[in-house]
């Protein structure tokens, strides 16, 4: 083998373990799923990482449900959910896949789920869709408030994912605009399936907010 046949090996190895490393798990736009296939008295392992011999970060019980899966491995064998500020796996054998209630308006659905919790930091924020028409807005300077849903958008050429949702209030308009993206809060070592921006026009006062969403950890 020659010096340079060796050096070519060598970079394509490389860039086989990189694909590899890199490709290890698929992101994919947060699916929901049920606990099935477990006994009565039993439970379903959360793991800190796509294998049966990673430690327990906790237990599923049977029929616990919505489990948001937002990546699986490349074999499908295994999904990553949040759990409680972690990056949880579970076995995709026990899990069936759910519907859940989307936000739907003037006859346009949205990928974006009822009961969506979202939030931010510096300052601290949260968003909260309680229900198909109605959103809770907290921020340290007014509260908790609610805005009803008056005008839901898609984004052309997609079906569901980026959205939008225009939200009138009391005190004054939100744009909240939703995608599928990995999104980190910066604290915890939770990876969320939602990326939020809101922006609040509040009397005088503009602002824009940035965060992550998911639809609850279930226990």
């Amino acid at each position: 083998m020659t010096a340079l046949t060796a050096r070519i090996c060598a970079a394509l190895i490389c860039l086989i373990w990189m694909s590899g490393t890199a490709a290890s798990d698929i992101a994919a736009p947060p699916a929901y799923y049920q606990v099935t296939g477990v006994a009565a008295g039993d439970t379903l392992n959360v793991r800190l990482g796509p294998s049966g011999k990673a430690d327990i970060l906790g237990q599923l019980a049977p029929g616990a449900q919505p489990i948001e899966i937002t990546a699986t491995t490349l074999d499908g064998r295994w999904g990553r959910m949040p759990y409680f500020g972690e990056d949880g796996w579970v076995s995709m054998r026990y899990l069936s896949p759910i519907e859940v209630p989307l936000i739907s308006n003037n006859g346009r659905q949205t990928g974006v789920p009822v009961g969506l919790n979202c939030g931010g930091t510096e300052p601290f924020w949260g968003l909260e869709i309680a229900d198909a028409d109605g959103v809770v807005l907290s921020t340290p300077d007014d509260g908790r408030v609610h805005y009803r849903i008056e005008r839901a958008y898609v984004a052309a050429g997609y079906q569901s994912l980026p959205a939008s949702l225009e939200l009138v209030g009391e005190t004054g308009k939100l744009l909240a605009t939703f995608s599928n993206a990995a999104c980190s809060d910066g604290m915890s070592d939770q990876t969320y399936g939602y990326a939020l921006t809101v922006f609040a026009h509040q009397g005088q006062r503009r602002y824009l907010l940035g965060g992550c969403c998911n639809l609850r950890v279930a226990k």
